[in-house]
């Protein structure tokens, strides 16, 4: 499952897949912008078949955030 979300960020963001981690920040990668965090938030979702609410799109600040919607922790 990690292997896949890196593989969906490293495509949105237009990266090397070795250059992103579960630790990438946002506020630390310019191309991690407001269209790509739209483009990943839809992408997850799609892929992983999981949900994640409108107020709480802004509270993802790296790719690990994203494995608590992904695992239903949310």
């Amino acid at each position: 499952m990690e292997e896949r979300l890196i593989e969906i960020v490293a495509d949105i963001l237009q990266m090397d897949k070795k250059d992103v981690s579960m630790e990438l920040v946002r506020e630390n990668e310019e191309k991690w912008d407001s269209l790509a965090h739209v483009q990943l938030v839809t992408e997850i979702e799609n892929e992983f078949n999981c949900e994640i609410g409108f107020d709480e799109v802004d509270d993802i600040k790296s790719v690990k955030d994203f494995l608590k919607y992904i695992n239903g922790e949310n």
